[in-house]
């Protein structure tokens, strides 16, 4: 669900929505739950709950580890352990843009972190498809703008 890329975000002046990005940010309660489960299944201790946030095929490119790039659901849900264990802290994720098109719906993040005590932030773009009736990351599902 979540990638890197060394992208810098542009956004439209003085449109309205998000003070910020401009772009629409009314509510998809679906949308906005799977933010909220991300952050508790990454809070908590038991990281094979990320399963029904992925697609078998997803894929994660870390922008905070340089070259790390992670195919497939295991591997993924792997990854995220691996910063669970280390101590990783999502602190808060905000939605500051959506937009959707029947069954697709990209989402930018802003989310802030602790990890091993230091500060960290950073802007998910999370690609999510409906799939019998159930929001998740497909294929290629994120991309981590740099801040």
């Amino acid at each position: 669900l979540w990638a890197a890329a060394s992208l810098s975000p542009v956004y439209p002046a003085a449109a309205p929505g998000h003070p910020e990005t401009g772009f629409e940010t009314a509510p998809n309660p679906q949308v906005a739950l799977i933010a909220e489960q991300w952050k508790t299944i990454y809070n908590g201790t038991d990281p094979s709950a990320f399963a029904m946030l992925y697609t078998e095929d997803a894929r994660y490119v870390s922008s905070h580890v340089a070259g790390l790039v992670v195919e497939g659901r295991a591997d993924v849900i792997a990854n995220f352990k691996t910063g669970m264990d280390a101590g990783g802290h999502i602190d808060a994720i905000e939605i500051i843009s959506r937009t959707g098109s029947c069954d697709l719906e990209t989402v930018l993040c802003r989310y802030e972190a602790t990890n091993g005590g230091r500060k960290a932030a950073g802007r998910p773009l999370l690609v999510l498809k409906k799939m019998a009736g159930v929001w998740v990351g497909p294929p290629r599902s994120c991309s981590r703008l740099s801040c």
